[in-house]
């Protein structure tokens, strides 16, 4: 006998849907983790990480945020994450790695505050 519940929404020990999708069609699912970045206003941005994969996803560490020109007025890390600072033009993003992130989902993970608009570049492990 096989039993298995179908995925539904908060439940966050069974697949996704996405996942349940790739294992019937035959394919190991696999995370992938990608970063993303807003401004809402000039100055502010903010930092995102988005599961596009079809599988969960560990919490990548260490993350590098870069940029080019004078530092943050402010920054702060979030959800599991806190800032370390690094070298002139650069902070990384240190947490733990015990959390996933399910397919599809988005978090933001830190936001950074400058005097005006700065080109942000993010790098993932």
């Amino acid at each position: 006998m096989l039993w298995y519940r179908l995925p539904v929404a908060g439940d966050r020990l069974n697949w996704s849907w996405s996942t349940l999708r790739a294992v019937t069609a035959g394919r190991a699912p696999q995370g992938a983790i990608r970063a993303t970045l807003r401004e809402p206003e000039p100055g502010l941005v903010e930092i995102d990480l988005l599961n596009a994969g079809e599988a969960e996803a560990p919490w990548p560490s260490p993350v590098r945020i870069h940029w080019q020109g004078k530092s943050p007025i402010a920054a702060d890390g979030l959800a599991v994450y806190r800032i370390v600072p690094a070298r002139p033009g650069e902070i990384r993003l240190e947490g733990s790695t015990i959390g996933l992130l399910r397919p599809g989902e988005r978090r933001t993970i830190a936001w950074l505050r400058f005097a005006a608009r700065t080109e942000v570049e993010v790098e993932l492990p």
